[in-house]
């Protein structure tokens, strides 16, 4: 029988291996959520939210951006995963997302320890800004 020394550097190593992957997943999400916003409600060429890179050597942090109109405010935020602290912290309304072990796999808690998709991940990252943002007519096709 493995001791506990043994059964926590297994968890680690799981939460090392697979946690990149969910932080991955998680950005995809993000990504899919601004895309279908700026794609179901910005006016063509002239979308109102950016999703980019931190900065270049940076794929633990994504910024959001608002583009704002002519002499309008500049408004963004960022996501960055911790992988030391395996915790997702997003820095708009500080909540924060930690990466656990479930079962033999990385799951994704939020704030009361709830068990959370990468897709709810996304909507509780954005939904507070796509609130602030003006009410438009969504151009979809039923």
């Amino acid at each position: 029988m493995p001791s506990w020394v043994e059964r926590d550097a297994k968890r680690m190593a799981l939460l090392y291996r697979d946690g990149p992957e969910q932080w991955s997943n998680i950005k995809l999400s993000i990504k899919q959520a601004i895309d279908d916003y700026i794609r179901i409600y910005s006016a063509p060429g002239a979308p109102d939210l950016q999703y980019v890179d931190c900065g270049e050597n940076s794929e633990n942090c994504i910024r959001v951006r608002k583009i704002p109109a002519p002499n309008g405010n500049d408004f963004s935020y960022e996501i960055t995963f911790i992988p030391d602290q395996m915790k997702i912290k997003c820095s708009l309304h500080a909540l924060e997302y930690s990466l656990q072990i479930d079962d033999g796999q990385v799951v994704i808690e939020g704030p009361g320890k709830k068990r959370l998709s990468p897709d709810e991940v996304s909507e509780s990252a954005l939904r507070p800004l796509f609130d602030r943002l003006p009410s438009k007519r969504p151009n979809i096709t039923l």
